[in-house]
């Protein structure tokens, strides 16, 4: 059953395969170890609208806490003192929070007040929490509540907090001491569906390359060319008829020419074809989206002046299209011909 959202950017209608992975970004903050209490804060880069279907935010903290609990019974009396310790951790943000609550409990028998002040000799005592390490987590995935996370700007706030103190009960009069040290670390983590899938990747997984000349294992990457890479295709920017931000970004490819063109299909079911110095990955009808110049490498499509990919390709709401990138590889290298590929890259166009 696939998920229904209130808007365009939080909510894909139909993909071009029954599953696609999950991506994670996230962003770790650390706060170093502070006394008892304390507050600070953190602003969380918002999630980019362009890099895919945002379905979850999860925010995980992990604590360490050093505490000691003093305790002097000042009556005329022996006593036995049970002596609490109870602190809390929060972090605050919208339509997200997380409290973590450490605490720990001692026993003191005491005898009547010795006269002196020092939670030690025979009326105190000192005891050690050593210590304490906590981890919690809370889940964002109501709609609402993520749209506000989602922005190509800004930062999204939070408040940090930890208060800690002691409780003493017992039937005499006793003074309480507490000393602490608390550290918290944060990560809070997008959790995402890419707007596009690479597929036909030069990594072996695939038709194997013409010459061996594999990609690096999890390069996802075509076949390498005479630099010793393979050249990349990747997306940013949403596949929306409505509000097409997409973008074809070509990289890992010699400074040479860079045909970026669109196919119906994956071609041979996805594994792809031995074409050139690679494989051709977009099959079925081929549509030319535009050529380029790369430099350092690297290339992108479309530019300022060009027009959008969903214009070129003539495609409708809900269609399924392939993209793949064709450069000139000129060097005497693997076959006799001059050309390799990138990956292969897979999406669904939304209205």
């Amino acid at each position: 059953m696939r998920p229904v959202c209130p808007t365009s950017l939080l909510c894909l209608s139909t993909w071009c395969l029954p599953q696609m992975g999950t991506n994670v970004e996230s962003h770790h903050f650390a706060f170093p170890a502070r006394p008892i209490t304390w507050s600070d804060q953190l602003d969380l880069p918002r999630f980019r609208s362009g890099q895919g279907q945002l379905h979850s935010i999860r925010l995980e903290g992990e604590s360490d806490i050093y505490a000691d609990i003093g305790v002097e019974n000042v009556s005329n009396s022996p006593a036995l003192a049970d002596a609490t310790f109870l602190s809390a951790l929060l972090a605050n943000g919208p339509s997200l929070s997380l409290a973590t609550l450490p605490s720990g409990s001692f026993s003191f028998p005491l005898t009547a007040y010795d006269g002196v002040l020092d939670y030690g000799g025979t009326s105190g005592s000192t005891a050690s929490l050593g210590s304490l390490h906590f981890v919690d987590e809370s889940v964002l995935s109501d709609p609402v509540g993520l749209e506000q996370y989602v922005g190509d700007a800004g930062t999204m706030h939070f408040n940090i907090s930890y208060v800690g103190q002691s409780q003493l009960t017992g039937p005499s009069q006793f003074y309480g001491l507490i000393s602490a040290l608390v550290d918290f670390e944060v990560t809070v983590s997008y959790e995402y569906t890419p707007w596009s899938t690479g597929y036909c990747l030069g990594d072996g997984t695939a038709t194997p390359c013409p010459c061996g000349n594999s990609s690096a294992p999890r390069a996802q990457a075509g076949c390498a060319h005479s630099l010793g890479v393979g050249g990349v295709l990747a997306t940013f920017g949403i596949p929306s008829l409505a509000a097409d931000s997409l973008v074809l970004l070509g990289s890992q490819m010699p400074d040479s020419t860079a045909l970026y063109f669109q196919g119906t299909t994956r071609h041979a079911g996805g594994i792809g074809a031995v074409f050139g110095d690679g494989l051709r990955c977009a099959g079925g009808v081929i549509v030319r989206i535009g050529v380029k110049g790369n430099a350092q490498g690297a290339s992108g499509f479309p530019e300022a002046g060009d027009s959008r990919i969903s214009t070129i390709g003539m495609v409708g709401s809900g269609d399924c299209r392939t993209y793949q990138v064709w450069y000139r590889n000129s060097a005497n290298y693997c076959t006799t011909s001059t050309f390799n590929l990138t990956n292969g890259i897979e999406l669904t166009w939304l209205p």
